[in-house]
């Protein structure tokens, strides 16, 4: 995703910047981040102990094709998006 620009809102005595849901998907956030400075930017993370949504599905992945499972490559057939036709 490009970078946005986005303005920073006053919320009661504090100030508010809004997010894209793609980037949150991306970063893997949930419920909590850790905000930090470092040399002039803001550092989102996810805070420790919080689990990725899709943590260890890359190894249950392995696993299965180890063990002799194959994608089924019409189980997706006929799913798409705009950006699958025209940004892919």
């Amino acid at each position: 995703m490009n970078a946005i620009i986005d303005k920073v809102r006053n919320v009661s005595i504090s100030k508010a910047i809004t997010t894209p849901a793609p980037f949150i998907q991306q970063w893997g956030l949930a419920d909590q981040v850790e905000l930090t400075l470092q040399e002039g930017c803001l550092i989102v993370r996810p805070v420790a102990g919080t689990p990725h949504p899709r943590m260890g599905w890359e190894a249950q992945f392995q696993q299965a094709l180890a063990d002799g499972h194959t994608p089924n490559p019409e189980l997706l057939e006929g799913f798409s998006n705009d950006f699958d036709q025209e940004e892919w």
